[in-house]
Formats: C-alpha cells, structure tokens, sequence
C-alpha cells in the first residue's frame, strides 16, 4: 500500500468528492425543507430575529 502513494491519493480524492456532494446536496435538501417555510411566512422570520 505505502509503495502505492498515487492510488492512496485517488482514494482521498474520491473520498473528499463524495463528502463535499453530500455536503452540497445535504444543505441543499435542508434549505428547501427548512429555509423556504420560513421565508413564506414573514412572522417567523420577525421572531426569528
């Protein structure tokens, strides 16, 4: 494996991708879930503050 230290740097790209798209598509899913109800409803967003 140490002798191999391009494959151990494609792992960690891949890996890096996978966490940011899930990230990406995470905070994407919880916006429109959570972000969106609140900007349709001004009073939330006054008690919010």
């Amino acid at each position: 494996m140490e002798n191999q230290p391009k494959s151990k740097l494609t792992k960690q790209i891949i890996l890096f991708v996978l966490i940011f798209a899930a990230a990406f598509f995470g905070t994407r899913f919880v916006m429109k879930k959570f972000v969106k109800p609140i900007y349709t409803h001004p009073a939330a967003v006054e008690s919010a503050e």
